[in-house]
C-alpha cells in the first residue's frame, strides 16, 4: 500500500513538472466575415497567416505575446497579440468598419471584434 501511493505521488510530481515545461500551445481562431482577406503577419516563426472570406480558421500558437500587423478591409494596423490565453477574433463586413461611435471590444468573453476606425492612431492591442 506504501509503495503504492509512494509511485502515485512521484507520478503526480513528474506530470506536473512536464505541464510546466511545456504549457499546452493556444488556439488563435479567426473568424473572416468580410469580402476580403485577413491577413496576420506575426513575429517568427508564425510569419503570415491568411483567412479568406467568409471562411474561418484555427491557428495553434505558442503562449507568448507577439508583435506583428494585421490587415483587413484594406486597412493594416500594428498590434500586439497577447496569446498567453486561446483568442478569438471576428472581423465583421467592411461596411460596418465606417462607425466610429462602435465598442472598441465588443463581443462576448475572449472574443474580439476589431474596429480600427475607433482609433486609428493608437497601437491596437488584441487581447481577449
Amino acid at each position: 500500500m506504501k509503495k503504492t501511493a509512494i509511485a502515485l505521488v512521484v507520478l503526480l510530481i513528474l506530470v506536473v513538472i512536464l505541464v510546466a515545461a511545456n504549457p499546452f500551445p493556444a488556439t488563435l481562431t479567426v473568424k473572416n466575415k468580410s469580402d476580403q482577406n485577413v491577413i496576420i503577419s506575426m513575429e517568427y516563426p508564425y510569419s503570415f497567416l491568411v483567412v479568406g472570406p467568409g471562411s474561418t480558421s484555427k491557428f495553434t500558437i505558442e503562449r507568448d505575446v507577439y508583435s506583428g500587423v494585421v490587415t483587413a478591409c484594406g486597412k493594416t494596423q500594428s498590434s500586439t497579440m497577447d496569446m498567453n490565453h486561446n483568442l478569438k477574433l471576428t472581423f465583421t463586413p467592411c461596411a460596418a468598419w465606417g462607425n466610429k461611435n462602435a465598442p472598441r471590444f465588443p463581443g462576448e468573453p475572449t472574443m474580439e471584434k476589431p474596429n480600427w476606425n475607433r482609433k486609428p492612431s493608437e497601437d491596437y492591442r488584441l487581447q481577449y
